[in-house]
Formats: C-alpha cells, sequence, structure tokens
C-alpha cells in the first residue's frame, strides 16, 4: 500500500529554486525543446537529499533511480514518473546507510522503492521545477 508522505520540488540541472516564485502562464518554450518520451538514465541522474541533524546537515544520494520523463509541447504540460530503490541510499557514512536501511527508518528489506510523481512543472528562479508527490510504500510507517 502506498502512502504519500511528502509533497516534494524537484529542480532540474541543479538549480535551487523558490517554488514560491512559479510562474506558470505566458512562458516562453526553451530554444530546442522537443516534445518525447525518454526514460530516466540512471548514469546521467543524482537523486540526492539533505538533512539537519543536530548542528550539521547531512547529504546524502540514492544511486537506483528508473523512470519516465514525457515532455509535452509546453513544459507546463510535461510529466516524470521516478521509482528510486531505497536500499540504495547513501551519504558516505556505512553506520548511517545502514541504520537509514533499517527497520527504524526506512525497512529497505521489506519496503524497497519509493515514488515520484509530478503534479506541476512550472519555471522559477532560471529553473524549471517539478512540484508532485513522493510515496513510500510504507504500510508499517502508518501503523506505528
Amino acid at each position: 500500500m502506498g502512502k504519500v508522505i511528502a509533497n516534494a520540488a524537484i529542480s532540474v540541472d541543479g538549480c535551487i529554486a523558490d517554488t514560491d516564485d512559479a510562474v506558470t502562464s505566458g512562458q516562453a518554450v526553451p530554444t530546442g525543446w522537443a516534445a518525447g518520451t525518454w526514460m530516466i538514465d540512471p548514469a546521467h541522474t543524482t537523486v540526492g537529499f539533505a538533512v539537519r541533524h543536530l548542528m550539521s546537515r547531512i547529504r546524502g544520494i540514492f544511486s537506483e533511480v528508473s523512470g519516465q520523463i514525457v515532455t509535452g509541447p509546453r513544459p507546463a504540460r510535461s510529466t516524470v514518473t521516478a521509482t528510486v530503490g531505497m536500499a540504495s541510499v547513501s551519504t558516505g557514512n556505512h553506520m548511517r546507510d545502514d541504520h537509514l536501511r533499517s527497520a527504524d527508518f526506512f525497512d529497505a528489506a521489506r519496503y524497497s522503492v519509493m515514488t515520484f510523481t509530478s503534479a506541476v512543472v512550472h519555471p522559477a528562479g532560471g529553473c524549471w521545477v517539478l512540484a508532485g508527490d513522493l510515496t513510500i510504500d510504507v504500510e508499517a510507517f502508518l501503523a506505528a
């Protein structure tokens, strides 16, 4: 059973954009834009995160990602779906990574994937931002 646990915003090309700066109408189509369907290439894709813990910021990645990008005739009509392997989490610290994979956090042995499904694509601060739902298939979190 999937549970939407967060609304997520994903920036494209490494841009960090404030999702409140969205402008969704009257936006020009970027030069070279092409409508079509593409599969996400895991060798050229990074799923990263950053969280605050005590006085520091912990950064990490998930190395297993797959999915599809469907671009419409205009960027705002595009969609993205992605699936991420929970066991592929890496923060550069083996003990922390094992703890994140454990039942204390992701329970990756039992709940192996999370998915992102875009709802909106919009420009913000010179970047393109995907906003949508991040779902982790974790019934145990709901029961806890």
